[in-house]
């Protein structure tokens, strides 16, 4: 639950940040709700479908059966789908112009996000009335 909901929210976060925190020039501008529409295709959409899935209870007992394949497959999909963006970015010298300082900038806000979301989820977890086992269950 806790992955579906900051990846909703990122849907919706996402953009809005690029456009505010990226300098792209006079001549740019990012298509904000372009953006969130595509993410909503890609991100929100098949959420909801797998969520809807779940129900089913012949679906939810095949992929209680195959757990462990359908995670990493996951997983790897996670991996692979950046990085091939990110080579075909760098293969069309999308990166020639950004300064190495801007690159550890944003490596630098997105752990930042990252360990706020994390220390707001365990705050909110740490003044719940979930007992100690649901929360380490929903946590790690």
């Amino acid at each position: 639950m806790l992955t579906l909901a900051t990846n909703v929210i990122a849907v919706f976060t996402v953009a809005p940040l690029l456009d505010l925190l990226a300098d792209l020039g006079s001549n740019a501008k990012l298509d904000i709700g372009d953006i969130i529409m595509k993410l909503c295709l890609t991100v929100v959409l098949p959420l909801l479908v797998g969520k809807v899935l779940s129900f089913i209870s012949k679906v939810s007992a095949l992929v209680k059966r195959f757990s462990k394949p359908l995670t990493i497959f996951s997983i790897t999909m996670l991996i692979i789908i950046p990085w091939m963006k990110i080579s075909e970015a760098t293969a069309d010298g999308a990166f020639g112009l950004v300064e190495p300082v801007n690159i550890v900038c944003i490596l630098a806000w997105s752990l930042a996000v990252h360990a706020l979301f994390f220390l707001s989820i365990r705050l909110l977890l740490t003044f719940s009335a979930w007992s100690w086992r649901q929360r380490s269950a929903s946590l790690f």
